[in-house]
């Protein structure tokens, strides 16, 4: 069996379909630097399908982050930037990218789930549950690697559910069955993607408001995050864009880490829940 296909546990409670899917014939790519020769067509995949609604980083950021590569930022702080490229017999099938996050004022692992790009050769076979499942295997290697044994959270900016753009719903349908909740009463801000020239030029940052989804591995029945939980969690994010954005293009998402109410309990609802 392709040993990328055999972690079942990592598999999400909706998709253990997935465990029929034996990926004979089926390679994937772990593309550790711009040099090399699939992540200029890993990266053009990404940019076209997220470019233009500005919810792909610019490539400098991305290339920026294949260096991390786990080492030590400062005490107890570690990022591990993973982006797969899927292959069958040179068919591309998908493309995904995602963070380990490792901060030791945090007590949880936060991966963060970047892009997850299925190409339609391999929709409805079972490899999407994979995809899923793989930031996850990662996600368990570096807590090995690093000497440390934390509750992890996947976790993943959606755009909000509205009425007037219904290709947004099957992506929402998919995260829930994966067992995704969204956080309610605290609205998420993505910070803004698009090159700083252009961020200049047309009058300031413009952040992308979003739906923050979370699967809180082993505890996906609970459906609270105390504040203090989403601070830590709002602030390993930002920290993780912070590397790569200038101060400016942070200040509007720090605001909503500020508003915050730790002492409170936030409800975590489906990911398709209007509210």
């Amino acid at each position: 069996m392709n040993p990328w296909f055999s972690s079942f546990d990592c598999l999400a409670p909706g998709d253990q379909k997935s465990r029929e899917f034996e990926g004979e014939g089926v390679e994937v790519t772990s593309i550790e630097s711009s040099d090399h020769p699939l992540f200029e067509r890993a990266f053009a995949a990404l940019w076209r399908e997220f470019g233009e609604k500005a919810e792909i980083e610019q490539r400098s950021v991305i290339q920026s982050r294949l260096e991390w590569r786990g080492r030590e930022f400062s005490s107890g702080t570690r990022y591990f930037y993973q982006l797969l490229w899927i292959e069958k017999e040179g068919i591309p099938l998908g493309v995904r990218d995602h963070t380990v996050i490792a901060h030791s004022d945090h007590h949880r692992v936060i991966v963060h789930l970047s892009h997850n790009l299925l190409f339609p050769e391999s929709r409805r076979t079972g490899l999407a549950g994979w995809m899923r499942a793989w930031p996850l295997v990662f996600a368990k290697r570096c807590q090995k690697e690093w000497g440390i044994d934390l509750p992890i959270s996947l976790v993943a900016e959606m755009e909000p559910i509205q009425v007037d753009c219904p290709e947004r719903l099957p992506r929402l349908i998919s995260v829930e069955r994966a067992g995704f909740l969204k956080i309610g009463e605290w609205n998420y801000l993505q910070p803004d993607f698009r090159d700083p020239v252009e961020i200049d030029s047309l009058g300031g940052a413009a952040p992308l408001e979003m739906s923050l989804v979370i699967r809180r591995v082993g505890e996906e029945g609970i459906e609270m995050i105390s504040g203090e939980e989403l601070h830590g969690l709002a602030r390993s994010l930002y920290r993780m864009y912070g590397s790569g954005f200038r101060e400016q293009e942070m200040r509007g998402p720090w605001e909503r880490v500020s508003a915050i109410d730790a002492q409170k309990c936030y409800p975590l609802v489906k990911p398709t829940c209007s509210k």
